[in-house]
C-alpha cells in the first residue's frame, strides 16, 4: 500500500480485556440460605433478559463463582424437572 504525503492514515486498534477465568471448583450450596442458592441466582439472571438465549458459559461468567461443568449439569437437571426450558443446543 502506498501512502502519499498528502494523505493521513489512521488506524484504530482496540485492545480487548481477556475473559475472566472461571473458578476451578464451585462452592457447596447445601448450607446456603434458599434465596442465595445457585438456582435462585440463575433464575434472577435469566429474568434480567427473558428473551435472551443464555449459554452456560455466559451464565458461569456472569455469576463468577461456579464452574462451567457445574452450571451445565444444573441447567440440564432444571430443564429435565421443568424449572427452566431449553430453547436450543447449548442454551
Amino acid at each position: 500500500m502506498r501512502i502519499d504525503s498528502e494523505q493521513d492514515l489512521f488506524v484504530l486498534i482496540r485492545i480487548l480485556e481477556p475473559e475472566p477465568q472461571l473458578p476451578a471448583a464451585s462452592h457447596d450450596d447445601r448450607y446456603t440460605p434458599p434465596e442465595d442458592r445457585l438456582r435462585q441466582r440463575v433464575l434472577a439472571v435469566l429474568d434480567t433478559e427473558p428473551d435472551r438465549h443464555w449459554h452456560p458459559r455466559d451464565l458461569a461468567h456472569h455469576l463468577g463463582d461456579v464452574t462451567l461443568g457445574t452450571i451445565r449439569r444444573q441447567l440440564d437437571r432444571w430443564a429435565h424437572h421443568g424449572h427452566i426450558r431449553r430453547t436450543g443446543p447449548a442454551t
